[in-house]
């Protein structure tokens, strides 16, 4: 009767660890490289610049912003498409306010991700380039740039 209790418990937790396992190598697989990284300033939301080498040998990279919050480690992309030479950089003009600047904008195609609002965060676009990025933008995007933590990923 022990025997049979403690084979089921090993099983359990075998699976459990299997499962935490493929759960890793998933996310280490199709998690992508980030180029960049921004904290906000109360450290309650990092948005990322992330660039995804899952595609086929003759196709592009997908270069994206990607947000999360700190407890909760799941991306959510707010910007991107697929990286035909395009270079885009993050920072934050306000507490709940992510300025996102594309240089090259018209070499990233296909499907693109224009999100304006995530949560409690709202999102501008750099429209020096003259791209077709979205025209009525919020007044918060109008604000003074603020000092943020960033990092620059290789």
């Amino acid at each position: 009767m022990k025997s049979k209790w403690l084979k089921r418990l090993l099983i359990a937790v075998a699976c459990f660890v299997v499962g935490v396992g493929l759960l890793i190598v998933y996310s280490w697989i199709f998690g992508g490289r980030v180029r960049q990284t921004a904290r906000n300033a109360k450290g309650t939301v990092t948005a990322e610049v992330v660039a995804s080498g899952f595609a086929a040998a003759t196709d592009v990279d997908y270069l994206g912003v990607t947000l999360k919050t700190r407890f909760d480690p799941i991306r959510h992309t707010v910007f991107g498409g697929s990286d035909y030479g395009a270079h885009i950089q993050i920072s934050w003009i306000g507490t709940n306010v992510l300025l996102i600047r594309c240089q090259y904008c018209e070499k990233l195609q296909g499907g693109n991700i224009l999100e304006q609002k995530w949560h409690q965060v709202t999102i501008c676009y750099d429209q020096s380039d003259a791209i077709d990025l979205p025209g009525e933008q919020s007044a918060a995007c109008l604000g003074e740039p603020a000092s943020v933590t960033s990092e620059s990923h290789p």
